[in-house]
């Protein structure tokens, strides 16, 4: 390399030859034999937990694959994300009829989570009014709610932290289909109530809530995916190639419809996930899980001799 024209702070040898220290990086592990296409979960039933077992000894990215386990309309909604392998569904999931929630009203539902009466709250109240439940672990979260208002209507609704205010920018809601969204980012103290906060635009049409799902972030973030197409078949959880295939036609890319980064794991992971129909009748979709990754394995690396 010729350096007549560099500038004098470069360091260099005899005949105009530059030294230049380069430092080389790797990975200090080893990648075996890809898996895939390994059995998570057959038409499982959501929200809930499943547990998969990921090779290796170093945590690899996890690419998933759900397939709907149902007919009459698409997977508009999948969320997945890693909780602790002692968590059970009945830890997270936070029904809106064992809330308190002196201003929401009981709501018989023929989409509700529970298939009984008062299986849900309404709230008809022009102001914000608040359902809580005892305070989470101590750690950070993201919520996830399914709601609906009576048709014709329009409502809001948000996380809380004082009586009936907001304390996050609220979700609008004009959809008459169960749907469930994300109320944002959350962290508990673990003594705070769980609280989220709803109003309606006219007291004739409420806006109703479900259940109430936190998934926490300490394991990373959960991947989400929304698309709104009736007749969603499959789709992947790549997060920089997320691919989506409907009941007939060609794998398509999601890239757009997803949210967070993909799954990281080793050995024993418990997964959370939860879905939604495009129609929002279901009242537990259930999906088919399948797994991608590359196991890694940690290796010595000799030390030069000197």
């Amino acid at each position: 390399m010729c350096i007549r024209d560099r500038p004098y702070t470069w360091r260099f040898d005899r005949g105009h030859q530059a030294v230049i220290p380069i430092e080389l990086r790797t990975r200090p592990w080893g990648e075996g034999p890809a898996v895939t296409a390994q059995q998570v979960a057959t038409a499982l039933e959501t929200p809930n937990v499943v547990d998969v077992t990921i090779d290796g000894e170093v945590p690899t990215t996890v690419d998933l694959e759900a397939t709907r386990g149902f007919t009459g309309s698409g997977l508009q909604t999948l969320v997945v994300g890693r909780v602790d392998p002692a968590v059970e569904l009945a830890d997270v999931l936070h029904l809106a009829m064992d809330a308190t929630a002196p201003n929401w009203d009981p709501y018989t539902a023929t989409s509700g989570y529970v298939n009984a009466s008062d299986n849900t709250r309404i709230c008809t109240d022009t102001r914000y009014r608040a359902m809580y439940w005892p305070a989470l672990p101590v750690g950070r979260y993201k919520l996830f709610t399914k709601c609906r208002v009576q048709r014709g209507g329009k409502g809001w609704l948000a996380q809380s932290r004082a009586s009936n205010n907001p304390s996050a920018a609220p979700i609008t809601l004009t959809d008459n289909d169960w749907r469930f969204v994300s109320l944002g980012d959350y962290a508990s103290d673990g003594y705070t109530a769980l609280r989220i906060v709803g109003k309606c635009r006219e007291a004739a049409n409420g806006i109703l809530v479900d259940w109430l799902l936190p998934f926490p972030l300490d394991y990373g973030s959960p991947f989400y995916f929304h698309c709104t197409a009736n007749s969603l078949q499959r789709v992947t959880s790549r997060w920089l190639d997320a691919q989506m295939q409907l009941t007939t036609g060609a794998w398509r890319s999601a890239r757009r419809y997803v949210y967070g980064p993909g799954l990281l794991g080793v050995d024993s992971v418990r997964l959370l996930v939860a879905a939604c129909d495009a129609n929002g009748a279901i009242r537990r979709p259930s999906v088919s899980l399948a797994a991608d990754y590359s196991p890694l394995y940690t290796h010595w690396i000799p030390k030069p001799e000197v």
